[in-house]
C-alpha cells in the first residue's frame, strides 16, 4: 500500500444520513472534488491529529430532520471524532454485526441458466418475503445479486456478504420461463 495526503477544504458542519438511516448530526462537510475518499480513512488537520473519519452518507434535505430518505444524494462527510468517542465507549469490546441473511438453501443449476438453484426457503426468510420459489419442478434460480452473476452457492453467499444487514439488494432471477428482478431487504439470522 501506498499512504496519499490530500489536501481538503473544511466547509463547515452538516447533518447527513448513514446508508442505515442513522442521523450523522454535525458532520464535517468537506470538499474533496476529485480526491478520492475512502470511508474508515482518517481526515487530518495541519498538525497532523485525526479530527474524524470519512464515511458514507446522503445529504438530508433541506429543512427535515435526518431520515432515511428513498434517493440519496451521496456527499464527502466526515464523522467528528467526539462523535466516534461517544459511540465507542458505549460499544461493548467484543461487539460484531451481525451478518446478511437471505434464508435459502440451494445448489448450482443444472441446465442453459446458470445461477443457484433455489432449493428450500426459511420461513419468514428475505427470499420468502420476496416471493421465491424452491424446490418442485421448476424452482426459481438466482443469476445475480445487484448485477454481479452468481452460479453457486458460495459465489450466491459471498455476494451477499458484502451487503448489511436492513439493505435492500436485487436478485435477478430466472422462474416460469422468464426473468425478474427481485428486492429482497436482508436481515440477520434468526
Amino acid at each position: 500500500g501506498r499512504l496519499e495526503l490530500s489536501p481538503l477544504t473544511y466547509k463547515g458542519r452538516v447533518d447527513a444520513v448513514a446508508k442505515d438511516g442513522t442521523a450523522l448530526k454535525s458532520a464535517l462537510d468537506l470538499d474533496a472534488k476529485g480526491l478520492p475518499t475512502v470511508p474508515g480513512a482518517p481526515v487530518l488537520d495541519p498538525n497532523g491529529k485525526v479530527t474524524g473519519v470519512f464515511v458514507r452518507a446522503c445529504k438530508s434535505p433541506e429543512g427535515d430532520a435526518p431520515k432515511k430518505a428513498p434517493k440519496c444524494t451521496p456527499t464527502t462527510v466526515a464523522a467528528p471524532v467526539y462523535a466516534l468517542r461517544a459511540f465507542l465507549i458505549k460499544t461493548p469490546p467484543k461487539a460484531a454485526l451481525p451478518a446478511p441473511w437471505l434464508g435459502l438453501g440451494g445448489a448450482p443449476a443444472q441446465g442453459p441458466v446458470k445461477g443457484v438453484k433455489v432449493m428450500g426457503l426459511a420461513p419468514g426468510s428475505p427470499a420468502e418475503k420476496g416471493g421465491l420459489k424452491a424446490g418442485g419442478d421448476k424452482p426459481d434460480v438466482i443469476v445475480a445479486v445487484d448485477g454481479q452473476p452468481v452460479e453457486n452457492p458460495d459465489q450466491l453467499a459471498k455476494a451477499i456478504a458484502k451487503f448489511s444487514v436492513g439493505q435492500t439488494v436485487k436478485l435477478l432471477v430466472f422462474g416460469d420461463g422468464r426473468f425478474r428482478e427481485v428486492p429482497v431487504t436482508l436481515r440477520a439470522a434468526p
